[in-house]
């Protein structure tokens, strides 16, 4: 049997230490505040055991200075990833033990570096919360020194560490103390937020969250996960997700039918016992587990484009990095931009054998377009745009997802059903046509594809034949020489279906409305001014200006 004891040591300054013998030690503990904490109201004696409290597990409690623990991974090992940990104890005292020294142990294992908060107790919420913050920003301050991607520093908390970990998200824009050094030059909005059997957010009826966290749900709260057994308070994880849920911020639920309160991070065999594994998931799919690698490259890519500098080649800088590390570059740029746009779907790109070829691919690659991408084409009059530096522009057709996608389409006639509407549509390409190298890791990595998408009017399906379209172009009433859009040809159903099934296996999730950009073989031509008339026959024509 692994049986942990206790280990405690008295200092001189009345500080009590605890952790299980084979628990690992802290790199660091370092006070969050200077001097006196503000606020704090109570006076209290040195730190000590909760006494007559029989539970498998140590607490602690009379915290009046707070600290942070620093657990760090082997340094080959960091990723970047950092996560603040504060252990529950319903304000009153710290189950340090098991919800704070134990997660340092697991979650350093999975490569995390782990910051533990031992917050000030018996106290209130906005007391612990003043600790919370002054931990974020002084974590953010000296991220460098351990190899912490600043941005990426998220919170968890359990049960009342998870409503502190809820206050911290919902009340970042508002610092509840004076800031004291430069160190509170730095945010206190976390990445995401953990909340595991989250306790104490309710108030009145019943699945009513407090007015001060259901009013400060808005755009600028992070992303939540929350865990909790049915046969513990679950009301709260049920009331904070539907009041997540009607202020569109992203969040995951998993509500357990057995487990209690206090299961930490310790081995289970019943299903609660997996929320670990659900974490982990759901953090790798938001990119808060990305490697070194991948974090590094996505800020120098944007970097470039911010400067109109050469952009970096991701094959040539990491020649043994996969396909994998390439779209996770994709996604980190995807999210970031989501802060002020919206997805409006899907580019193709090397659809054709020979365009896979001429990548090294071996299937279709694929990119997300941007809602600031889309100019829709006029009924009567032609769309002017202007057009820099080196522009290319194509011919393709735009479909439109009728039902929300997250799993593979097994044959072409699901593909077919999956679409309510064609259209014709022009691609122009930006700057980056001329900037970006030429192969497949590097196109996926810079969501490589076109900057300006022309999109003429839709036709409902069933009715339009995609498979005998021809396509043609003219500028300025005379036929541009060489075949510029040819037919979509052979099936275009089976092309979509192999597009959307490299969509979703890159982790995205196709929502009904999105538009996906493909189906036209057309090789790209130089775009100049001039005025363009780009024909589909029955699909309608698309009419623009370059200048």
């Amino acid at each position: 049997m692994n049986t942990r004891i206790l280990v405690v040591a008295v200092f001189a300054s009345g500080w009590i230490s605890i952790s299980p013998v084979h628990a690992i030690e802290p790199n660091e503990v370092f006070p969050v505040w200077p001097g006196k904490p503000p606020g704090q109201v109570r006076e209290r004696g040195p730190e000590k055991l909760v006494e007559g409290r029989p539970r498998p597990f140590y607490q602690i409690t009379d915290v009046s200075q707070p600290t942070v623990s620093v657990y760090l991974p082997p340094k080959a090992r960091r990723t970047g990833a950092a996560v603040l940990v504060c252990p529950g104890g319903g304000l009153q005292r710290l189950a340090i033990e098991h919800e704070g020294f134990e997660v340092a142990d697991w979650l350093t294992s999975q490569n995390v570096t782990v910051f533990v908060l031992k917050y000030r107790v018996p106290e209130r919420a906005q007391v612990a919360l003043q600790d919370a913050q002054r931990a974020l920003s002084l974590i953010r301050a000296r991220s460098g020194e351990w190899g912490v991607d600043p941005d990426d520093v998220g919170v968890i908390g359990f049960s009342a560490g998870a409503e502190l970990a809820a206050w911290l998200a919902t009340h970042h824009q508002d610092r509840q103390y004076e800031p004291i050094d430069a160190s509170d030059k730095f945010s206190t909005r976390p990445a995401y937020a953990a909340l595991i059997y989250p306790g104490g957010l309710l108030q009145g009826g019943a699945l009513q969250l407090k007015a001060p966290l259901a009013t400060n749900l808005n755009a600028q709260t992070p992303p939540m996960f929350v865990a909790q057994a049915f046969d513990d308070g679950s009301e709260n994880s049920l009331a904070v997700v539907a009041a997540l849920k009607r202020a569109r911020v992203p969040a995951e639920l998993h509500i357990y039918q057995d487990g209690g309160h206090g299961f930490g991070v310790r081995d289970a065999s019943i299903p609660a016992g997996t929320w670990k594994t659900s974490w982990m998931d759901w953090l790798r799919s938001q990119g808060f587990l990305d490697n070194a690698m991948v974090r590094s490259f996505a800020q120098d890519l944007t970097a470039a484009r911010q400067t109109h500098a050469s952009l970096p080649s991701f094959s040539s800088r990491f020649p043994k990095a996969t396909e994998a590390d390439a779209y996770g570059v994709q996604r980190r740029l995807v999210r970031a931009a989501m802060k002020e746009d919206r997805v409006a779907g899907f580019n193709a790109i090397a659809l054709t054998a020979p365009a896979q070829k001429r990548l090294k691919a071996d299937h279709p690659l694929n990119s997300v377009v941007f809602r600031s991408q889309l100019v829709k084409a006029g009924a009567s009059t032609a769309i002017d745009l202007a057009i820099t530096g080196e522009s290319e522009m194509a011919l393709a057709v735009g479909y439109t997802i009728s039902v929300d996608i997250s799993f593979k389409i097994l044959n072409d006639t699901q593909a077919q059903g999956s679409v309510s509407a064609v259209a014709p549509m022009v691609e122009l390409s930006g700057d980056d046509a001329g900037r970006l190298e030429k192969s497949a890791r590097d196109i996926a990595a810079a969501n490589g594809g076109s900057s300006r998408y022309i999109v003429g009017a839709s036709k409902p399906l069933p009715g339009a034949d995609v498979s005998a379209v021809r396509s043609s172009l003219k500028i300025n009433g005379q036929e541009m020489p060489g075949a510029i859009g040819g037919g979509v040809g052979g099936s275009p159903w089976a092309d979509l279906r192999r597009l959307l099934n490299q969509i979703t296996a890159q982790g995205y999730t196709l929502h009904a409305g999105d538009l996906i950009v493909c189906g036209l073989s057309s090789p790209g031509r130089k775009a100049g001014p001039g005025k363009y008339q780009a024909d589909f026959g029955a699909l309608g024509s698309v009419d623009f200006n370059l200048r």
